[in-house]
């Protein structure tokens, strides 16, 4: 939003509720962006942004995007995650004279467990985690909206992503540096060794913007696009790296407690761009 904003374009938001500390906060408030109150899970909601909008792209953004939250409320998490991005698509096929395109937020977990090989545009996508086969099943959506109904639809599915804005503090980056802050312990409910790729929230913006820019241009409605840095971190690899970076800064030291609570923990999930490099 904030570098749409800064783009110049109208933006719309769909904001079921807002955390007072979100960067996106300090736009709403300051009446740089259209809010539309209400939640992907009811379409008259979904319908009334995008019409009102007349929106020329639709970044569908909006999901449950907690694995441990999807795995207590599995039925919350397919609501919001398949049925929202099927109320996104439905309002777009039905007012098709708007001419909306739209770019759906996936996952490297809507691929599931490929063993230690980074992931492909092409290969099955078979999550089994309450989370993860929400994306599976979105995508599902997606694929049946392009294909029977012609809706103009993109995916990106993206590496576990960081950066500034993110509130959601039971994530390794956020919990991690939150716990230095406040001279706490960080638990780490795996036991360290699950492998992942971790990309910037800049870098994902970009991919976003940049998809969107030549969408017509290269006709991409109906293909998928891999968002990552094809690097593998494992979880204590990370938490060395935060913690020597908060030393060198002053900031304090980085305490752990392995747990290794985490069940169903997929080891590798690496993805690989060069799709995106080589077309975008």
């Amino acid at each position: 939003v904030a570098r749409r904003v800064a783009d110049g374009a109208e933006v719309t938001v769909l904001l079921r509720d807002l955390d007072g500390s979100s960067p996106l906060a300090a736009i709403v408030a300051a009446g740089r962006v259209r809010t539309v109150r209400g939640t992907l899970v009811d379409y008259a909601d979904v319908e009334r942004a995008v019409v009102e909008a007349e929106a020329e792209f639709c970044f569908h953004l909006g999901a449950q995007t907690l694995v441990p939250v999807a795995s207590k409320m599995p039925l919350a998490t397919f609501e919001a995650n398949v049925m929202g991005t099927a109320h996104v698509l439905e309002a777009v096929r039905r007012h098709a004279s708007l001419g909306t395109r739209v770019i759906v937020a996936s996952s490297d977990k809507a691929y599931g467990s490929a063993g230690e090989r980074a992931y492909v545009e092409d290969l099955p996508l078979l999550g089994t985690q309450p989370y993860d086969a929400s994306k599976s099943a979105a995508e599902m959506v997606v694929r049946s909206y392009s294909q029977v109904y012609g809706v103009p639809v993109c995916t990106l599915r993206c590496a576990n992503t960081y950066g500034a804005g993110d509130l959601n503090w039971s994530r390794l980056i956020p919990g991690a540096l939150r716990a230095v802050l406040r001279g706490e312990t960080l638990d780490i409910r795996s036991d360290g060794t699950p492998r992942r790729d971790y990309i910037h929230v800049d870098d994902i913006v970009t991919a976003y913007l940049l998809t969107a820019a030549r969408f017509d241009e290269l006709g991409l409605a109906g293909e998928a696009f891999n968002a990552g840095t094809g690097v593998a971190t494992s979880v204590l690899e990370l938490v060395a790296a935060i913690d020597t970076a908060c030393r060198l800064a002053g900031a304090g030291s980085l305490q752990t407690r392995v747990l290794g609570t985490a069940r169903h923990e997929i080891p590798f999930q690496v993805l690989d761009a060069s799709k995106m490099r080589g077309r975008l």
